[in-house]
Parts: C-alpha cells; sequence; structure tokens
C-alpha cells in the first residue's frame, strides 16, 4: 500500500511558512524549507510544489479561504442590516484579517502578505498577492468600495484602496511583530 504524502506536504508548508515571514519570500532557499521541514531530500519541495510560486500559494491558500468565508458572512450580515457604507466594508475588510492576530499562523500569514505587498510591482511573487484579491468576496468587496468611492474618480479611488491595503497589512504584521504577546488584545479590540 503506498504512503500518503499529505504530512511531507503539510510539514514543508508549515516550514515555508514559517521561514517566508521571517526571512521574506526569496530569503530561504527551497532546499533550506525542505531541511527545516524534516525532508531528506533535496527535491522535496519540488516535487510536491513546482516551485517557490507553488509553495507559496499552497501556504497561502487555506488562510485565503477561511479569509473569504468570513468575509462572505460579514458582508451577508451587512446587506441584511440594509444599505451597505464604507465603514460595514471596511469592517468586512478589516475584522477577518485582525483575527488572524490571536493565530500564530496568521500571524505569519499577515507579514507574508504584507512583504508580497511590498514586491508586488517588481517582484515575481505578484501572483500570490493577486491570488488574494481573486477571491469571490474580495472582487465584491473591492466592487461595492469602488462604487462608494466612484466621485473620487478611477485614478484616485484605485490609489486609495491600494494605500489602504497596504497599511492594513503593514499595520497589523508590524504590530503583531512590535507585540508578540499583545497581539490577542490587539485582535479582541478589532471584535
Amino acid at each position: 500500500m503506498a504512503r500518503s504524502s499529505q504530512p511531507a506536504r503539510d510539514q514543508i508548508v508549515a516550514a515555508a511558512e514559517r521561514l517566508f515571514a521571517e526571512r521574506g519570500i526569496e530569503g530561504p532557499t527551497l532546499r533550506e524549507i525542505g531541511a527545516a521541514a524534516g525532508q531528506r531530500n533535496n527535491s522535496a519541495v519540488q516535487y510536491h510544489f513546482g516551485d517557490r510560486l507553488g509553495l507559496l500559494t499552497a501556504v497561502l491558500r487555506p488562510h485565503l479561504d477561511s479569509l473569504d468565508a468570513q468575509r462572505a458572512e460579514l458582508l451577508h450580515e451587512a446587506r441584511a442590516r440594509g444599505s451597505v457604507g464604507l465603514a460595514d466594508l471596511v469592517e468586512v475588510a478589516v475584522r477577518p484579517l485582525a483575527a488572524k492576530l490571536g493565530d500564530p499562523s496568521g500571524v505569519r500569514y499577515l507579514q507574508i502578505q504584507a512583504a508580497l505587498l511590498a514586491t508586488d510591482r517588481a517582484g515575481p511573487m505578484a501572483p500570490g498577492l493577486a491570488e488574494a484579491w481573486r477571491r469571490p468576496t474580495m472582487l465584491a468587496l473591492v466592487d461595492e468600495m469602488a462604487d462608494v468611492l466612484e466621485p473620487l474618480g478611477p485614478t484616485e479611488g484605485e490609489a486609495r484602496r491600494l494605500l489602504a491595503v497596504t497599511m492594513l497589512f503593514n499595520g497589523l504584521a508590524n504590530f503583531a511583530s512590535a507585540h508578540p504577546d499583545g497581539a490577542e488584545q490587539e485582535r479582541a479590540a478589532y471584535e
């Protein structure tokens, strides 16, 4: 009977998440990630994920899936209350991210996304960030924010959305790094 490769994949993803958060997306080599995951085969990461982008996608996907589900629920609740304003949309965007402060894996996710935002225009990891924006709930949020910000014009509205997202990820990631014991308290303040 063939053994499952899922435990090895899970160990690699956990090691990659930790190392990407600590050293940046381009910091650790794939061999270092494999070794940190306890893999003796130097090509284990490539075997399971193909390349760095495949591994990054595997690291981000569970977070993106849970964030999308939480945002969908919050957006549904906001719509059920009536007219959805900018404050409602910001809450839908921010609250699930702030909840990540209460989980070490969530903090690492915030740090990785902050790093991706820093390399979005020039770096090869931009598709990892784009993955977050292609989620159904994020698309709905962006569309609704665009409607609210439409009087600003498309360029200024887009600039404000990008600035807000950058500040959000960087702020939460920096807070978590500076206050490892206080991240749970900060998360509770957002709920």
